[in-house]
């Protein structure tokens, strides 16, 4: 059809089958336009947000300041774009791309350079979510915890006052994501080994799941209410169920789980 459209321009005075030939072409490629996919378009628009993000990550310069947290914020961009992948889940997903990230580097303090004592102190300023509380922590812990609270302070930004009691339900969960970190922590720093009871008391909070299925909300416009925020944090069967299946799933793939043969023993 495009091709007759061109061919028309070629046209000389008088030939009024080319003539009847462009009207035909122009009037159905117009009622084809509005109808066309665009998946050039929507990977344009992906690979800008992969280059913002990876902006944003490379200016908090944690390759220097924090050289033993992993780097994995494209890996976390494509975990996400599994989330929600639709041109409208823009914004959605660049949140949640950015609390990811922060969530694995808060998981490697925790889990590879911290303290117990400085864990501890991190865990408190999380808590207050108050940027005062910095002074409180060891010079390599204000970097991330200024980026982490930078993180959720764009989200009331770029959401308004209308749609910012969105965020305050997401900090919620990354504190209660921190809390779980800890516990693990005095776990390790103690040598505990755990029931299973206790074991899962803790672990379905530090997969991530509950934090990150509330926070995936935060963006996602006028479909998400007040109520749904509610019902996350009621902690229906089915996010009972999910937190419990992502964990175990992730021991099964990454560690023996030894708690429960210790418990028998």
């Amino acid at each position: 059809m495009l091709s007759l459209y061109e061919a028309t321009h070629l046209r000389v005075h008088g030939e009024a089958i080319l003539d009847e030939a462009l009207v035909f072409s122009a009037t159905h490629l117009k009622s084809m336009a509005t109808h066309l996919s665009s998946p050039l378009a929507a990977q344009k628009m992906h690979q800008k947000e992969v280059s913002d993000i990876a902006r944003w990550w490379k200016a908090l310069n944690f390759s220097e300041k924090l050289p033993f947290i992993r780097d994995r914020v494209i890996e976390c961009y494509f975990w996400i774009l599994g989330v929600y992948f639709e041109p409208e889940y823009l914004l959605a997903r660049r949140m949640l791309t950015k609390v990811i990230a922060m969530t694995s580097a808060i998981d490697d303090i925790y889990d590879v350079y911290g303290t117990l004592e400085e864990i501890e102190l991190f865990t408190e300023a999380v808590d207050r979510w108050d940027i005062s509380a910095i002074d409180q922590l060891p010079e390599y812990m204000k970097v991330c915890y200024r980026a982490l609270l930078d993180v959720y302070y764009e989200m009331e930004e770029k959401l308004g006052e209308e749609r910012s009691y969105r965020v305050r339900y997401a900090i919620e969960a990354m504190k209660n994501q921190v809390r779980g970190y800890f516990n693990e922590a005095k776990w390790f720093h103690k040598k505990h080994i755990t029931t299973m009871d206790e074991y899962m008391h803790v672990v379905v909070v530090t997969s991530g799941y509950s934090m990150l299925a509330t926070t995936s909300l935060v963006g996602m416009g006028d479909i998400v209410t007040k109520d749904s925020f509610e019902w996350m944090f009621s902690y229906p069967k089915i996010v009972r169920a999910s937190r419990v299946l992502s964990k175990l799933e992730d021991d099964m793939v990454s560690h023996k789980v030894l708690c429960y043969f210790c418990t028998t023993q």
